[in-house]
């Protein structure tokens, strides 16, 4: 939970100076409920940040790294390997080639999510590595993909991509 929380957060911070460029100019003085507002949200954001740092995020040492990347990639080799009918991207782990394959049966969203996140703490974890064959981030950005095209099916198979089409059409006019 305080990981999505942590996400979320960096994403908002990320955004925030792009929002801020987009909002009318702030008028010389605020309204006391105005200066209420803004204290309590500093005072969230104090909160979150101090609840993420009781519950650090979990670390990933070099072994587990290496072994979960080897164990997520295929054979590119193996024609018997269903998963090897597409094109997929190469990535080199313990000295040998592997491929990540564009689809992870028998994975859920949450658990690409985490394998994401778990490959993204590896970039750091494990950095000489990342440096040298960026396995690391290019298995964190193949299950993001993925994510985002199953989360993209489902709005399509459902007929939810047009509502969602027009209710942005409606809030970024």
């Amino acid at each position: 939970m305080s990981i999505r929380i942590a996400k979320l957060l960096s994403i908002c911070m990320l955004t925030l100076p792009f929002a801020i460029c987009q909002q009318e100019p702030m008028p010389d003085k605020l309204s006391p409920e105005v200066v209420k507002q803004i204290r309590e949200q500093e005072q969230q954001m104090k909160n979150t940040v101090g609840e993420n740092e009781k519950h650090p995020e979990p670390q990933f040492g070099d072994l587990k790294c290496r072994a979960d990347a080897q164990k997520w990639t295929t054979d590119p080799f193996d024609a018997k390997d269903a998963r090897n009918l597409s094109a997929n991207r190469a990535v080199m782990v313990n000295g040998q080639f592997r491929s990540i394959p564009s689809m992870t049966p028998h994975a859920t969203v949450r658990g690409l999510l985490e394998r994401a996140h778990e490959m993204e703490v590896c970039t750091r974890e494990d950095a000489e590595f990342e440096k040298q064959f960026a396995t690391y981030s290019a298995m964190a950005e193949a299950y993001n993909k993925e994510h985002c095209f199953r989360y993209m099916y489902f709005l399509t198979r459902h007929h939810l991509d047009e509502q969602f089409v027009k209710e942005d059409a409606e809030e970024n006019k």
